[in-house]
């Protein structure tokens, strides 16, 4: 194996014994072993490599996904087929999501006096997080994340109709995280009920607006 992975690897691990590793990810202490000390035939597996990547890590590591795949010797098109399959099937956040889930709990930290997170799977690989609030009149604010940033209409469209198959709740509202307002001409046009707009956001978590798509009248609304 390539001494240049195994360097990847060790950044990856960091100072942590190969126990610990195994305590955070399951992978068996001699798997990663062999990674550490390039003692490993032919490429590595996939699951693997992205399980230690999804690991928390240091701020000071910048080793993602594609670039431990690259390395391994998988192709470009190989890795994002890899992502989508592995992200679609797990309700924890991956390190981009978990970036700009951090930006929305830093801005509630503002508005309401505590909450309660939670995430689950609502289709393929988009994920629900939903903050149970305290101090507000607005008791559940849901953000659903992207399968990917693309700002494709199509992939607009597929989460817009996901979150119209969501249960309502009284005192409640539903936000769609994306990159572009292909959905903007849907604002208060549309057959959808109760609180839900989307907010305009990058990959790295800036948050550039928020527009309605329909809003129960009379009730509370907070904005990010």
């Amino acid at each position: 194996m390539d001494e240049k992975l195994s360097g990847v690897i060790k950044e990856l691990i960091g100072a942590r014994s190969l126990s610990e590793v195994q305590k955070a990810t399951g992978i068996p202490k001699a798997t990663t072993s062999r990674l550490l000390n390039g003692n490993y035939a032919g490429r590595p597996s996939v699951k693997v490599l992205w399980k230690l990547t999804e690991m928390d890590k240091t701020p000071q590591c910048l080793v993602s996904f594609e670039t431990v795949m690259r390395v391994a010797g998988y192709t470009e098109a190989e890795t994002e087929q890899h992502r989508r399959i592995l992200s679609a099937t797990s309700a924890e956040l991956i390190e981009s999501e978990r970036r700009i889930i951090g930006v929305i709990r830093d801005r509630l930290s503002t508005k309401v006096s505590g909450f309660k997170e939670t995430v689950r799977i609502i289709g393929s690989g988009v994920r629900c997080v939903s903050f149970e609030l305290r101090g507000t009149e607005l008791l559940q604010w849901a953000f659903i994340l992207p399968s990917e940033w693309s700002g494709k209409e199509t992939e607009a469209e597929r989460l817009a109709g996901l979150c119209a198959l969501m249960p309502r709740k009284q005192k409640s509202k539903v936000s769609i995280l994306y990159p572009s307002d292909t959905l903007r001409r849907f604002a208060f046009n549309t057959s959808m009920r109760g609180n839900i707009s989307v907010i305009l956001m990058t990959v790295t978590g800036e948050i550039v607006e928020e527009f309605y798509l329909c809003m129960v009248e009379g009730e509370t609304q907070i904005l990010l």
